[in-house]
C-alpha cells in the first residue's frame, strides 16, 4: 500500500486522501513513527478534519505510547511547528498523563523526585532510581 500510494513521489506531493492512506499503510506495516509523521503533515493541511484527529491519536499512541517523554515531546513539537489546532495537542498530552496516572501504561522505568527541592513538588525523571 505504501509503495502504491507513494509511486515515486514525496509525501508533500500527495493529496489529503493519499496522505490518509499512506499513514494507514505505514501503521499496518508497523512503521508507527512514519504514520504519525504523515498524519501530522495531513493535519497541517486540514486541521478541521475530525476523522484525522482520531487517527493521529492512534498513530501517536502506536509510535510513542509507552514512552512518556517521547510522546510529550512529539506533541510539543507539533505545537512549536504551529500545527493547528494547538488545543488538540494539549488535550492529547493531558489524556496521556491521565492514562499514566490511572495505571493504564506501565511506567516502571520512571521515578519520581522532588522538583527543584520544593517540598511537595513532584517531577519525573527517566530510568534513574
Amino acid at each position: 500500500l505504501v509503495e502504491l500510494v507513494l509511486a515515486g513521489r514525496e509525501w508533500e506531493e500527495l493529496s489529503s486522501e493519499e496522505l490518509e492512506l499512506l499513514a494507514l499503510g505505514y501503521n499496518w506495516w508497523g512503521k508507527n513513527e512514519e504514520s504519525f509523521k504523515v498524519a501530522k503533515l495531513s493535519l497541517s493541511r486540514a486541521a478541521h478534519y475530525l476523522k484525522l484527529f482520531r487517527s493521529i491519536r492512534i498513530y501517536a499512541l502506536s509510535a510513542f505510547g509507552h514512552d512518556l517523554p517521547r510522546f510529550i515531546t512529539a506533541c510539543d513539537e507539533c505545537i512549536t511547528e504551529g500545527i493547528q489546532p494547538v488545543g488538540f495537542w494539549h488535550l492529547l498530552k493531558e489524556d496521556h498523563y491521565i492514562a499514566c496516572a490511572k495505571g493504564d501504561w506501565d511506567l516502571k522505568s520512571y521515578c519520581y523526585w522532588s522538583a527543584h527541592g520544593v517540598p511537595g513538588a513532584v517531577g519525573v525523571c527517566c530510568g534513574v532510581n
